[in-house]
């Protein structure tokens, strides 16, 4: 995954068939999980996910996930270490047509 942020060209991903098939199952793995793997990564990692995870589902089909994006667990990491950059928000925003990203559904803010 990291090697696929550093490859980000702009507002596009590009990925191998091998790098989109690991990416889709990347999406099944539940948000507790998610949250786990994020406990010891730093800040610049995990914004650098988000914006893989967040591209992902706009440019290749068959991974969307809605209010079950890794993007939503990885997020309130960084909100939980207060160290959630200012301009993410709107980099989301822009880039994804996922209502849910990037805080997750109303339901779920509530827990």
């Amino acid at each position: 995954m990291n090697k696929v942020a550093s490859e980000i060209s702009g507002d596009t991903i590009h990925l191998t068939t091998s790098e989109l098939e690991t990416l889709q199952g990347l999406f099944l793995i539940g948000a507790h999980s998610w949250t786990n793997f994020a406990q010891d990564k730093d800040a610049k990692e995990l914004v650098n996910w988000i914006k893989v995870l967040t591209l992902c589902p706009e440019q290749y089909s068959g991974i969307e996930h809605g209010a079950r994006s890794p993007v939503i667990a990885l997020v309130r990491v960084l909100r939980q270490r207060s160290a959630y950059p200012e301009t993410l928000t709107a980099w989301i925003k822009q880039h994804s047509t996922n209502r849910f990203l990037p805080y997750g559904s109303v339901a779920d803010r509530l827990r």
